[in-house]
């Protein structure tokens, strides 16, 4: 527990550098490449995964309501987190105090209020089932979740009655490792929105759910 609370602590001191602005789109390519550089073991692949996360202005909620589903542990599962990398390259055994990165992240950058941001939270699905997480809308809205290697998911989005604002039409029942959406209302006003997150594999799946 020492070496990895001293690696923790020696990797957090990489965020001194600015951060560049940031898209939802651009943070989700930037987590399918740690996705990939993850399945590939790739050091070189990881380090260059980590560095780009590290560029972009990235927000980290912790007011997010999650309304249904399983809750579980991210530890032993991979998340998208550029001081988890920088940990995971010089000791693996890190990827059992995940949670810990997770925790620490957010307490250190994370935001309460939602805002005119890009947001990245860390989270987790369990095999076969549908998490649920309720957030507010106004104007337009961009989503994404990317999966860990090997995790398929299939993302729908609805309004508070249930109707349905987005659903996936490309392997909707197979599931795919990273989907993107966006909805949009004409008011003014806050709308709230149902997100659900479907595992559709066979195992518990860690991902990042990305917004603006």
């Amino acid at each position: 527990m020492k070496k990895f609370l001293t690696s923790l602590m020696m990797c957090a001191m990489l965020h001194a550098a600015a951060a560049e602005p940031a898209d939802v789109a651009t943070v989700a390519t930037a987590c399918e490449a740690v996705a990939e550089a993850y399945a590939k073991g790739s050091t070189v692949q990881l380090r260059s995964a980590a560095n780009t996360l590290r560029s972009l202005a990235i927000e980290h909620p912790t007011l997010l309501n999650q309304t249904g589903g399983r809750k579980l542990s991210l530890d032993n599962h991979y998340i998208f987190d550029e001081v988890f990398i920088d940990s995971l390259i010089t000791n693996r055994a890190v990827i059992s105090f995940a949670r810990e990165y997770a925790r620490r992240r957010e307490n250190k950058r994370g935001s309460g209020h939602l805002g005119q941001a890009v947001y990245l939270k860390n989270m987790i699905v369990a095999a076969g089932d549908t998490l649920k997480i309720r957030t507010a809308v106004r104007g337009a809205k961009n989503f994404a979740v990317v999966a860990e290697p090997g995790g398929l998911l299939t993302l729908q989005i609805r309004d508070i009655k249930g109707l349905p604002l987005y659903s996936e039409r490309d392997r909707a029942k197979t599931g795919a490792q990273s989907r993107r959406a966006k909805v949009a209302f004409e008011s003014g006003e806050a709308q709230a929105v149902e997100l659900l997150i479907v595992n559709c594999g066979e195992h518990d799946s860690s991902f990042a759910l990305i917004f603006d």
